[in-house]
């Protein structure tokens, strides 16, 4: 149900000791941006205007959204990928539906499997279609275009529509021990650029007796992730180790944030804790749930819990890095600027942007507690740091 009143969030700020020094040293080009004082509380407020979604008929018949699945034009429209529905619904800045672009089925502007959407500057949509192994695209007003093929290696999740290109990870398909390795990669043309690598902890094969499930190979629980977000401008922020360290790489320079934050230890409890009440795999059949024990001690654990959870672009425009509540430095959402500045950390359940609406603008997910995800849109207003 759209909300026709504004709700408030406010973050207080309060005075923090210490003065706000990003110090920078450049290493083999790369330039490091590292701020070592406390945390800085940011005295900014959340508008919340309209929401989205939820709906059991029409345009806002969604349910289930993710990072990957929802996107915004230059105009301030957004554009929800409905992976049910196979299409994508296109509201303008009040949050009134104008076109719907898809359908199921094979044929030319027909989805199969979509799993992930982006748009470009010049309102092109793409969503990626596993089942066809390639974009779909349809121009700002839902007219079909040529299909896109996505480089060898690409599964799926969350990608960037650039100038004469895509930003997306990739499995690296040369390796052939029991390794995997993953690239982030810029593709312009016919020029294809490694910005960051992960190389996984060691896979095993796992039989789960709980559920009936096989995995072929499974990483410790808590093994360190790609997390990144990319802009339009082709700059993208990535972490890719269990430390405080965010890449961050746009055509001309990369720098390397960093806060002396130390991850915590991972244990069992904190493993059993992440699973809940089990791990949930999705089958053909319908959904299975695996005993968290038995997950556990198949799977086995990492030596430690990766501190960034989450990277995503904020406006303004920034990047907002999310730290893990299981982590040793209290939960919160660090603020940098474009530049790498440290701006000050927002508390832990300030929602966070999927799609920057302008300035002062953002879509954040949020669930209910039937598990319903809606698209809620704020505006931020913003106070100085303390």
């Amino acid at each position: 149900m759209r909300r026709l009143t504004t709700i408030a969030l406010l973050v207080a700020g309060c005075s923090a000791q210490g003065e706000n020094i990003s110090t920078r040293s450049d290493s083999a080009g790369v330039e490091l941006v590292t701020y070592a004082g406390p945390d800085r509380p940011l005295d900014w407020s959340f508008d919340r205007l309209f929401t989205i979604g939820g709906q059991e008929t029409g345009e806002e018949s969604f349910y289930a959204l993710a990072p990957g699945y929802v996107g915004a034009d230059i105009a301030g429209n957004l554009y929800v990928l409905d992976r049910s529905a196979h299409r994508v619904v296109v509201f303008d800045s009040t949050g009134a539906a104008l076109v719907t672009m898809g359908r199921a089925g094979g044929g030319p502007g027909e989805i199969q499997r979509p799993f992930g959407l982006s748009v470009a500057d010049d309102g092109i949509v793409g969503v990626f279609d596993l089942g066809k192994g390639a974009l779909v695209r349809f121009d700002a007003g839902g007219q079909v275009l040529s299909q896109e093929p996505v480089p060898p290696g690409y599964q799926g999740g969350g990608f960037q529509m650039i100038p004469s290109g895509l930003m997306l990870i990739v499995f690296d398909l040369t390796v052939t021990d029991d390794a995997l390795v993953e690239h982030l990669i810029r593709v312009s043309g016919a020029d294809t650029i490694t910005l960051v690598t992960l190389r996984h902890l060691p896979t095993q094969p796992i039989e789960l007796a709980s559920c009936g499930m096989g995995f072929t190979g499974m990483p410790p629980i808590f093994a360190p992730y790609f997390r990144w977000a990319g802009r339009r401008d082709a700059t993208a922020a990535a972490a890719v180790a269990a430390g405080y360290e965010v890449w961050l790489i746009d055509p001309h320079r990369i720098r390397i944030l960093r806060r002396p934050l130390s991850p915590a230890s991972a244990t069992r409890e904190a493993a059993l804790a992440l699973l809940g009440e089990g791990m949930r795999v999705g089958t053909p059949g319908g959904t299975r749930v695996c005993d968290p024990g038995e997950v556990v001690e198949k799977q086995g654990i990492a030596e430690t819990i990766p501190i960034i959870t989450r990277i995503a672009e904020g406006p303004g425009p920034t990047w907002w890095v999310a730290r893990s509540e299981g982590a040793a430095s209290p939960a919160g959402i660090d603020v940098f600027d474009s530049d790498g500045d440290y701006l000050g950390t927002l508390p832990a359940s300030t929602p966070v942007p999927v799609a920057v609406i302008g300035p002062d603008r953002f879509a954040a997910i949020e669930s209910d507690e039937l598990d319903v995800d809606r698209l809620v849109v704020y505006r931020v207003r913003r106070g100085p740091a303390s």
